[in-house]
């Protein structure tokens, strides 16, 4: 069989294997893809692939040679952006040299655009800098928070391999309804999507599932509300949300994985999850630690449940 391959670029790292498809194959029923990822027609670096896998720099995607894929430059250009999110991404800065930008991402603003994504991260970053910064990792839609992005090619594989060697240090903090038995403590337990048509959901699973180790420690709590500090090991999809949830303490307005339990009266039914603080070394050995304040959303959920707890 002919093939054609495709190495992965910047603009590429981060995505999620069928988005990058989905992209590249616009047209393409869903099912067809579906059927190449089945019978091994598309293959990473080599390997048979299910579609979820997390595209790296510098991967060898083989694919059909009958059907030509869609060169990045080929892609159709996407509408202004709203000057006003313009602006609020350029104030969300908190630090940029010759080498990286660390952002404090709004909550509700998706990191790498997609199908059915009208705002990103990336497509703002595209606009504002010449050339556009490199995604290096990614946070939730509905994650708020300190967010890194390489300005070269040669920061981007360094902070990349770094991410997934875990070398660097995360810190999360969450409100979380209800009270954890003990004040620190480890979550150790393997997740995975769940299988079907239920978008990207994720559960434990100590069979199929990868490894997702977070530690955590309690802050305060107040009116069986308690803000947590946690720390993942690991860096899974939706990790944080799930262990919480498992927890037996869901982080205050995720219904995804808390239900009717995540929305108390009168709170609000945003996700009160943000990354706040992040620690690591460049390649000189020099240390770097980045911190962000909080979004308002949360300092208000803060005042609502009579917290004493402040930034700093």
């Amino acid at each position: 069989m002919v093939i054609q391959k495709v190495i992965i670029s910047v603009n590429d790292v981060g995505m999620r294997l069928l988005n990058w498809l989905k992209r590249h194959y616009q047209g393409m029923p869903f099912n067809q893809l579906q059927k190449w990822l089945r019978t091994g027609q598309i293959r990473l670096n080599g390997k048979r692939v299910k579609g979820n896998e997390v595209l790296l720099l510098g991967q060898e995607l083989r694919l059909p040679s009958y059907v030509p894929v869609i060169r990045n430059d080929q892609l159709p250009l996407k509408k202004p952006l709203r000057p006003d999110l313009l602006t609020q991404i350029q104030d969300a800065i908190v630090y940029q040299n010759e080498q990286w930008i660390v952002l404090n991402k709004p909550q509700g603003l998706a990191t790498q655009g997609g199908t059915g994504i009208k705002e990103s991260v990336d497509q703002v970053m595209t606009t504002l800098f010449t050339p556009a910064p490199k995604l290096v990792h990614r946070l939730d839609k509905d994650t708020s928070g300190i967010l890194l992005l390489a300005k070269t090619l040669e920061d981007a594989r360094w902070l990349t391999q770094m991410f997934k060697e875990g070398i660097i240090s995360k810190t999360y903090l969450a409100l979380v309804v209800g009270v954890p038995q003990q004040n620190t403590g480890t979550i150790n337990l393997p997740i995975c999507k769940l299988p079907g048509k239920t978008g990207e959901r994720m559960v434990v699973d100590f069979n199929e599932g990868l490894e997702a180790i977070t530690h955590y420690r309690v802050l305060e709590t107040k009116n069986n509300v308690s803000l947590l500090e946690l720390k993942p090991e690991t860096g899974r999809m939706h990790q944080l949300r799930l262990h919480c949830a498992e927890l037996g303490t869901p982080i205050l307005g995720d219904g995804k994985y808390g239900g009717k339990r995540a929305h108390l009266e009168g709170s609000r039914f945003t996700l009160h999850l943000h990354a706040a603080h992040i620690q690591f070394k460049d390649p000189t050995g020099k240390p770097w630690i980045f911190r962000t304040i909080l979004p308002e959303h949360m300092i208000k959920s803060l005042k609502d449940f009579n917290f004493s707890w402040q930034e700093g």
